[in-house]
């Protein structure tokens, strides 16, 4: 999934992205927020930090953006294909 487009054609009043990346499946979830839903945000985020608490193969990370360009100067690797991002992070982990 070439996540960049994914996040710029579906999600256009978002600030907010909750990524999970499993590095055993290779898939990568993407929860979207507008600013009115910072909390549940954060909620969620904090859900899926315990749930994958000492797992070192599932990474997660909320990150809050004024704009889809913000997010790409201030994220550049989630915004890659993922492809080559989750491959960085096997070599990387192994």
């Amino acid at each position: 999934m070439n996540l960049g487009q994914k996040l710029g054609t579906e999600y256009p009043d978002t600030t907010a992205y909750l990524l999970q990346l499993d590095l055993e499946t290779s898939q990568v979830t993407v929860n979207a927020y507008t600013a009115d839903q910072m909390r549940e945000a954060n909620d969620h985020y904090l859900e899926l930090e315990k749930e994958n608490q000492g797992n070192s193969k599932v990474l997660v990370v909320l990150v809050a953006v004024d704009s889809i360009n913000a997010l790409r100067t201030a994220y550049p690797n989630y915004y890659l294909d993922s492809t080559a991002f989750i491959k960085a992070l096997k070599e990387a982990t192994q």
